[in-house]
């Protein structure tokens, strides 16, 4: 498991292969009393959304790093996290740098903003 920071605060866990993404949110991130049962988890082919239900602060959000195939992807909130797994819709090309675009993160010390637009293929 990999941890990613955005703005300056551990936010959540990635594992990859290359035609799969996992990521692995801590339901202690969350205000406190927030339940599996109290989460809004949207997964589109473009986009990722994770945040407590009514709530118009997000945890998660932004445009992916690639697209993936919303039908094949999942989640799932146990006891301690919240669990989504991606498909990436071009698998087996090369592993993602970033889960998200256009979003600060940091990873194993290093600060990277990835803000370069991607190219249409």
């Amino acid at each position: 498991r990999l941890p990613v920071m955005l703005h300056g605060e551990p936010r959540y866990y990635t594992e990859q292969s290359l035609a799969e993404m996992d990521v692995h949110v801590p339901l202690e991130l969350f205000a406190p009393g927030t339940g599996p049962g109290d989460l809004q988890v949207e997964i589109s082919e473009q986009a990722l959304l994770v945040r407590a239900r009514g709530s118009l602060k997000s945890h998660l959000h932004g445009r992916l790093w690639e697209p993936v195939l919303p039908a094949e992807c999942s989640w799932a909130a146990s006891g301690s996290e919240v669990s989504i797994h991606l498909v990436k819709a071009e698998a087996g090309q090369y592993p993602w740098p970033h889960l998200l675009q256009d979003v600060e993160e940091r990873t194993c010390g290093q600060q990277v903003t990835n803000n370069r637009e991607r190219l249409l293929r």
